[in-house]
């Protein structure tokens, strides 16, 4: 397996980017198509997105997803408070989750996406990315309004906001979904739910959520709703465009003189996180009971930050939870997580497959 597409990604924004001598591109321009992009990169995400695979992930994958994640936030911000950042927390929860993208691609290219393994791997990240959307509301809420009640009111909305979407969903909305499907040519299936989309993001910005949370729920719902394979088909073409944009427009943000000023806190940080991050989801595929060979396999699919925790460290900045510093930091540990597993990955899978055979 190559490196991922996502580390080029963000070393093309680099290059490109405001902090690096040579080809420049206006900042502005990409920063908007970068907030398009990520709209319709969680658009994407949440036609992926499935309640009945939630709900056949069981307790294991609900229940240990809280406990491990938990303990990783504990785990991430006590060591961002030994570093000295200023705002552990916040980069704490944009440093949780797993990859949907990576860890999915790493179990299939593996052939393990089959086993209980993979199948509990798969029910644990379907699930984070409905932690990820939750996480999405906590970490949108400015700073200054960081509080109990100042957190209960927006996850009251998103709550109320996600029982509307449903109820919708299953009644004038899949009937919209099954016509369209049934009747349109591809571009106007993509137009018409790209609407959608935007529609239900600007929805959930009236009522004072994130934009980019209208559109998972709108993605889920039409997922729910029915044919999610054929939208995610007409979707995936614009898609491949978007998530680019984003990923570079992100790097574009990036001081690569600030990343070589502090690397040995990036490398020291992110090796002990990737290991950290091993230990705890092979712990808990150790409980799930999930056989040693498939046990290595199924904790390095977990290890890699991705695209979620991209859109939550850009989100906390907008919100002023993080600094371009702390930003700059989490974007150098998802590359060391990426780079880490994608290029061990033919390692990791002759080690397991040597336990295999013993």
């Amino acid at each position: 397996m190559g490196i991922n597409r996502i580390v080029g990604y963000i070393a093309a924004g680099i290059v490109i980017g405001p902090f690096t001598p040579g080809v420049f591109v206006r900042t502005e321009t990409i920063e908007n198509l970068a907030e398009l992009g990520l709209v319709f990169l969680l658009f994407s995400l949440g036609l992926s997105f499935s309640f009945d695979e939630m709900r056949r992930a069981g307790a294991v994958s609900i229940a240990g997803n809280v406990a491990a994640m938990g303990l990783l936030a504990v785990g991430f911000a006590g060591a961002a408070v030994l570093a000295g950042f200023p705002h552990p927390w916040i980069l704490a929860l944009a440093a949780v989750l797993s990859s949907t993208a990576i860890g999915a691609a790493l179990l299939r290219d593996w052939g393990v996406e089959d086993t209980a393994g993979g199948h509990l791997a798969l029910g644990i990240l379907v699930v984070q990315d409905l932690f990820a959307v939750i996480l999405l509301v906590v970490v949108a809420t400015p700073a200054n309004e960081l509080s109990f009640v100042g957190l209960a009111i927006p996850v009251v909305k998103a709550i109320v906001f996600v029982a509307v979407a449903l109820t919708l969903g299953g009644t004038l909305l899949r009937r919209v979904v099954v016509v369209t499907l049934a009747k349109a040519p591809q571009e106007a299936v993509f137009g018409a739910f790209a609407t959608i989309a935007l529609f239900a993001g600007f929805l959930a910005y009236v009522v004072g959520l994130p934009f980019e949370f209208g559109a998972f729920m709108a993605g889920a719902v039409i997922s729910e709703a029915a044919g999610s394979a054929k939208v995610a088909t007409a979707v995936m073409p614009f898609r491949a465009l978007f998530v680019s944009l984003f990923f570079v427009g992100v790097g574009m943000l990036i001081d690569p003189a600030l990343i070589l000023r502090h690397w040995p806190v990036i490398i020291g940080l992110g090796a002990a996180f990737v290991l950290f991050r091993g230990v705890v989801w092979s712990a808990l595929g150790k409980a799930a009971g999930v056989p040693w060979p498939s046990l290595l396999l199924f904790g390095v699919a977990l290890v890699p930050l991705g695209e979620f925790n991209m859109v939550l460290a850009s989100t906390a900045v907008l919100a002023s939870g993080i600094n371009d510093y702390e930003r700059s930091v989490l974007v150098g540990i998802t590359f060391f997580s990426i780079l880490a597993t994608t290029l061990g990955a033919p390692l990791f899978n002759r080690a397991a497959a040597a336990a295999r055979s013993r």
